[in-house]
């Protein structure tokens, strides 16, 4: 019997498939495991985590892509599911819809950005918040020059407001002003009797550049120290290798050009006027009497705004000004009858530093006194031996160079613009109309700051000023009508000293 029952099975067929199906005869030969039902579904471990680095409960140790559905909740773990990867359990998030924040929970330090919205969230441990707020605007700012009170309103609509006459408590007139020519200092005493000193001549010092010039007769280098106190050098010997002489030379000092008459009797001009108009850098200041704001534009084109108007609110009159373009003197009668007299050109002569160059021909040596009172000699004699006469040489007034073709046919260019540009220094200066307080930056970048406040707390008026930049004169009307012309042009000429 036995036998009979063990042939039909050796003789049965025996059939086995490499997947799992689950509800089904047919597994999906794409996976391992297919479950199919119509009203079930897939139960997956459910397990408490104590955090995100838990490697203790799983009992056989985590692999990557361990699936568990986390049931506990604690700082950086809320229920929902979870899988390992890269030393951590990672939270399975459902997308969100719609703008806003997420509505689900998330780790500390999650972020989330909003599509249709472009705001970005991120996750601080309890909520969602926007961690960019929107670029406020500044809905108005206003200044009434009156009361001295700069209103500013924000994006809520609220006016803040800033009492800049609490800067300029008093408002104050000078009771006197007086200056000590050889202290170079300026003293004004106002109402309560208080004493204020400006000494120029510190500032002055202070501020103050000096420049020098060497020669090697050896070598044929010219050594300039500029402001800055960067050395340039320029190989005369290099420049001028025949050291040629001139025929004849001349000069138009009004027309701003050098004329020479070569060997063949050819004339030649260089416009020196032209040259220097292509390379300098111009300064301007103007300003406008109804709005009294003076503008000044430095080298780099910028301009920068001063607010007299706002500075001076009460603009308080002066009864009379006059000058002496002979005496270097500015003479005022004060509201009390009182003459004032400012010695301008004893103070300019106190503080100022004088140069001189002087020539012998007999010796051919050039002698330049600087500033510090040093003398530099430059033999020009043995700079140009020979003296001979320049074949030809023109100018290029675009391009900022002069070029001199020698006797052997070899073009020598100077480009003095690059040489200009290298030397000359920037000066700027602003102003603070909420404080009072002007900083000029000289040529060796140092702020100097004047207090407009506290030196001028009586804001006088002037009825009537205006300028004219051609002829150099500041030209106001007083409160009788009579104008007062200020030559500026002519006081500095009867002063100033030249290089």
């Amino acid at each position: 019997m036995k036998k009979k029952l063990l042939l039909p099975l050796l003789l049965f067929p025996f059939i086995s498939f490499s997947q799992v199906g689950i509800g089904t005869v047919l597994p999906n030969t794409s996976s391992q495991l297919d479950v199919v039902a119509t009203d079930k579904g897939i139960l997956i471990p459910r397990v408490a985590l104590t955090g995100t680095t838990d490697n203790a409960t799983i009992s056989n140790g985590n692999i990557n892509s361990l699936l568990v559905f986390n049931t506990a909740s604690n700082t950086d773990i809320v229920p929902g599911y979870y899988y390992w990867f890269s030393n951590k359990w990672n939270k399975l998030k459902a997308p969100e819809t719609g703008n806003g924040a997420p509505t689900l929970a998330g780790s500390t330090g999650d972020l989330y950005v909003d599509v249709n919205t472009g705001k970005l969230y991120v996750y601080n441990g309890t909520a969602w918040i926007a961690s960019i707020s929107q670029n406020e605007t500044l809905t108005s700012l206003s200044l009434a020059p009156l009361s001295g009170i700069l209103t500013y309103t924000d994006e809520k609509g609220t006016a803040n407001t800033l009492n800049l006459g609490a800067v300029i408590p008093n408002f104050e007139t000078l009771t006197s002003i007086s200056q000590d020519a050889t202290a170079g200092t300026i003293t004004y005493v106002d109402e309560k009797g208080i004493s204020t000193v400006l000494n120029l001549k510190t500032l002055i010092a202070q501020n103050e550049t000096l420049t020098s010039v060497t020669f090697d007769p050896a070598t044929g280098m010219l050594v300039y120290k500029d402001e800055k106190g960067t050395t340039n050098s320029v190989n005369v010997a290099a420049m001028i290798p025949n050291f040629e002489t001139l025929t004849s030379i001349s000069q138009d000092a009004t027309a701003g050009t050098i004329t020479y008459v070569d060997e063949k009797g050819v004339s030649k001009i260089l416009n020196i006027k032209s040259l220097i108009t292509q390379n300098e850098t111009l300064t301007a200041a103007t300003f406008d009497p109804e709005t009294g704001i003076l503008v000044y534009k430095d080298e780099k084109g910028i301009n920068n705004s001063i607010n007299l108007a706002a500075m001076i609110p009460n603009f308080e009159t002066l009864t009379s000004i006059s000058q002496d373009a002979a005496a270097g003197t500015i003479t005022y009668i004060d509201e009390k009858g009182g003459s004032n007299v400012l010695n301008l050109k004893s103070l300019i002569a106190q503080n100022e530093t004088l140069t001189s160059a002087t020539f012998d021909p007999v010796t051919g040596i050039l002698v330049y006194k600087d500033e510090k009172g040093i003398d530099n000699s430059i033999n020009l004699a043995a700079m140009i031996p020979n003296f001979e006469t320049l074949t030809s040489i023109s100018q290029d007034a675009t391009a900022g160079t002069i070029t001199y073709v020698d006797e052997k046919g070899v073009s020598n260019v100077l480009n003095l613009k690059s040489l200009i540009a290298q030397s000359e220094t920037l000066t700027s200066a602003t102003f603070d109309p909420v404080t009072g307080i002007l900083v000029y930056k000289d040529e060796k970048g140092i702020n100097n700051s004047i207090n407009l406040a506290a030196m001028i707390p009586n804001f006088e008026t002037l009825t009537s000023i205006s300028q004219d930049a051609a002829a150099g004169t500041i030209t106001y009307i007083d409160e009788k009508g009579g104008s007062n012309v200020l030559n500026l042009k002519s006081l500095i000429a009867q002063n100033e000293t030249l290089t």
